[in-house]
C-alpha cells in the first residue's frame, strides 16, 4: 500500500510541476518552441532497469517530417536535470542518449541511421521515475512516465502512439521484441490499427536495380474503394523476414486514395528523378529497402501484422530483349494481377524507365495499329514546324519498334529507332535529316515503322508518307 502511495505521490507531483494538464503531459498541439513544435520530438522508448551491465538509455523519436537540430535541450528525472549536446534528427528518425555509446553499441544492434549521443543522463529509478525533454527556454516538448510494475527489467519500455502522453501503461508496454527493446527501429508496440482486407494494398512496381543516385522504391495500389492510410503498415524484404526488422510507415500524412498509387522509397533522391512525386503519397524510409538485384522476397503487411500481399520476384522477370535493366523498374500489367506470378510483370516502357505514382506503361490499352504525323508537312526551316512528333498505337501491350525513314525510291536515308522497347503506345520525333545529319531537300518521305510483339513475336507494319516543306 505504502509503494502504491507513493507512487500516486510522485506522479502527482510530477504533473503539477511540470504543469501538466488534468489528462497528463503536454497538450499535443501545433505550439511552437523555438522553431520546434510540441510532440514532434518525443521521448519514444527508455531503459530504466537494465541488465548485464547495460548502460541506461533512453531513446528520442523525430515525430515529424522536418529536420529537427536539438540545441540547448535539457532532459530531466523527478530530481536531476542534464543539458544535452546540439545534434540533429532526420525525418523520422532516432536519438539515442546514453553515458556509453561505444559500450551500447556493442550490447545492442543499432542502426547506422540513428543519432547516438553520449553524456551521463539522470540516474532513472528502478522502481518509477520520469523522462522530460525541454527547449532551452526550459519549455516542455514531450514527457514520460513509467512505473515498473508495468515492465519488467532488463525489457525497455516503448511508447504506443507517439501522438498521445506517455504517463500511463495504457500508452507504454514493454518491448514485444525478441531482444528486448527496439532502439533505433521502430518500436514493436506500435499501436494497432483496424486491419486491412486482404489485398487492400497490393505490389504493383518496384525499382530493385538502382544506381548513380537513383533510389529504390515499391509502390503500392489501393484496391479498395475508401482513402488507406499507410501509418503502421510493414514493408518486409527476405533479409527482413528473417530479422524481424521491417521498413515501417511512421507517417500518418501518407494516405492513397482509391485506385490511386502509394510510393516507399529508400532515399529521397526518388524526388531529383521523378520530380512529380513532390507533395504525392510518398514515404522516405530511413532504413533502407536494400532490395537484391538478382532477386528478393517482398512482403506487405499492415499494423496488426496481417500480410496484405507478397511475392518472390527474379531478376529475370524483365524482358529477355533488354540487355541493361539498371534504373529499370518492373511493372505489372494491371494492378489487380497476383503479384507472385511471373506472367503478371514485365520490364517498364516509358523513357523515364519507371512510373512510381502514375499509372505503369504496361497497363496502356491496346487497340489497332495507329499513327499520326503531327505536323505534316512540316518545314525544316521554321522555327514552329522544324520537326514532326509521330505518335503511335500499338495492338501489344509491350513490343520492339524499329522505325526507318525511306526515299520514294526505298532507299534508307535514315534509321529513328532500332529495335526500341515500347508500351502500348508512345512517340518520337523527326528533324527530316539523313542518317549523316543532313538536312533533306523538300520533298515527300515514306516512315515505316515495325512493332514486334515481345511474348509471342508477332509483327506488324505501317508505312506513311511525310512531306518536307519549304
Amino acid at each position: 500500500m505504502n509503494r502504491l502511495f507513493f507512487g500516486f505521490t510522485a506522479l502527482a507531483m510530477f504533473l503539477v510541476c511540470n504543469l501538466f494538464n488534468a489528462f497528463g503531459g503536454v497538450v499535443f498541439n501545433d505550439v511552437v518552441v523555438n522553431d520546434v513544435v510540441v510532440n514532434d520530438v518525443v521521448v519514444n522508448e527508455i531503459m530504466p532497469a537494465p541488465l548485464n551491465g547495460e548502460p541506461e538509455w533512453i531513446e528520442l523519436f523525430n515525430n515529424s517530417s522536418d529536420d529537427i537540430r536539438a540545441s540547448g535541450f535539457t532532459i530531466n528525472d523527478l530530481k536531476r536535470t542534464v543539458a544535452l549536446p546540439e545534434f540533429e534528427i532526420g525525418p523520422y528518425g532516432y536519438a539515442i542518449i546514453t553515458k556509453d555509446t561505444a559500450l551500447l553499441k556493442s550490447l545492442r544492434d543499432i542502426p547506422e541511421s540513428a543519432v547516438m549521443v553520449e553524456i551521463g543522463l539522470p540516474v532513472f529509478n528502478n522502481n518509477y521515475d520520469a523522462a522530460v525533454l525541454r527547449s532551452d527556454g526550459g519549455q516542455i516538448l514531450d514527457s514520460l512516465y513509467y512505473d515498473m510494475s508495468w515492465g519488467t527489467k532488463g525489457i525497455s519500455l516503448e511508447r504506443i502512439d507517439p501522438d498521445r502522453p506517455a504517463v500511463g501503461s495504457d500508452n507504454l508496454a514493454p518491448s514485444k521484441a525478441i531482444e528486448g527493446a527496439t532502439p533505433g527501429y521502430e518500436n514493436s508496440t506500435v499501436r494497432i490499427i483496424p486491419p486491412l482486407q486482404p489485398e487492400a494494398l497490393k505490389i504493383n512496381e518496384l525499382l530493385f536495380d538502382a544506381a548513380g543516385g537513383t533510389s529504390e522504391f515499391i509502390e503500392l495500389w489501393n484496391s479498395t474503394d475508401t482513402l488507406i492510410n499507410l501509418y503502421g503498415i510493414n514493408i518486409y524484404d527476405g533479409a527482413m523476414v528473417s530479422n524481424h526488422k521491417p521498413v515501417v510507415v511512421y507517417s500518418k500524412s501518407i494516405t492513397i486514395k482509391p485506385g490511386a498509387y502509394g510510393v516507399i522509397a529508400g532515399d529521397s533522391a526518388i524526388f531529383d528523378n521523378f520530380p512529380y512525386l513532390a507533395g504525392g503519397p510518398v514515404f522516405i524510409s530511413h532504413k533502407s529497402l536494400s532490395l537484391n538485384n538478382s532477386g528478393d522476397m517482398i512482403v506487405i503487411k499492415d499494423a496488426s501484422g496481417q500480410t496484405l500481399d507478397s511475392m518472390v520476384f527474379e531478376e529475370k522477370w524483365h524482358n529477355e530483349a533488354i540487355n541493361n535493366t539498371r534504373n529499370l523498374s518492373l511493372e505489372k500489367f494491371k494492378p489487380h494481377l497476383p503479384s507472385g506470378d511471373r506472367n503478371s510483370w514485365s520490364s517498364c516502357a516509358d523513357p523515364l524507365g519507371a512510373t512510381p505514382g502514375r499509372i505503369n506503361s504496361l497497363s496502356k490499352a491496346t487497340g489497332g495499329f495507329e499513327i499520326v504525323i503531327e505536323p505534316n508537312p512540316f518545314s525544316t526551316q521554321s522555327r514552329n514546324r522544324a520537326n514532326c512528333i509521330i505518335k503511335y498505337k500499338l495492338p501489344f501491350k509491350t513490343a520492339t519498334i524499329t522505325a526507318t525513314i525511306h526515299g520514294l525510291n526505298g532507299i534508307e536515308l535514315r534509321k529513328l529507332l532500332n529495335a526500341d522497347y515500347s508500351s502500348a503506345s508512345g512517340e518520337f520525333s523527326w528533324n527530316g535529316s539523313d542518317g549523316n545529319g543532313n538536312i533533306l531537300p523538300p520533298g515527300p518521305y515514306i516512315l515505316n515503322l515495325e512493332a514486334a510483339d515481345s511474348q509471342t513475336g508477332e509483327i506488324v507494319s505501317e508505312r506513311k508518307m511525310i512531306v518536307v516543306g519549304e
